[in-house]
């Protein structure tokens, strides 16, 4: 979610559509059978299998495409320094904020409803007041995260189907 802060854009696939993505598919698949399978015994271990692999010559997948150099050698640490704190989130015009609690979950319209433990104590809005009828809209910043059903108790976040 700190991401969102900084300004870096999340981009979505559609739901249970994997070839929509296939490079990093391909990376995290790498990645795992290289690295975690099976998981080393420790962190320490585990984090130095990771840096092997960034480091080797002989990589499997597409080697050609780094003219057979290391991904550590093409590398370029970004000039762009992390702020020592984060801007504040921005919320779509008209929107009602409120603080998740430390639980996860959010008051709207007089309705406690669970919404995620990663937005804990952070700032979230909410297309509604929750008095009307139909779903609510929630955000956090500018991102549409789900929908939330105050007459049924529901929510449903973005991606697991469309919106009644």
């Amino acid at each position: 979610m700190k991401w969102l802060r900084l300004g870096i854009r999340h981009e979505r696939i559609a739901p249970n559509q994997p070839q929509q993505n296939g490079r990093h598919e391909r990376m995290h698949q790498t990645l795992k059978q290289e690295t975690a399978s099976p998981p080393e015994r420790n962190l320490r271990r585990q984090q130095m299998a990771f840096l092997r692999l960034q480091r080797s010559t002989t990589r499997p997948g597409r080697t050609e495409a780094l003219q057979y150099e290391t991904p550590a050698s093409r590398y370029v640490a970004s000039e762009r320094r992390f702020p020592a704190k984060l801007p504040a989130s921005q919320f779509p015009d008209g929107a009602h904020l409120r603080r998740v609690s430390h639980h996860g979950d959010v008051m709207v319209g007089g309705v406690n409803m669970f919404v995620s433990s990663l937005l804990r104590w952070e700032g979230r809005g909410s297309s509604g007041d929750g008095r009307g009828s139909g779903p609510v809209r929630g955000y956090y910043g500018h991102v549409l995260i789900g929908w939330m059903d105050l007459q049924k108790l529901t929510l449903r976040p973005i991606g697991t189907g469309k919106r009644q």
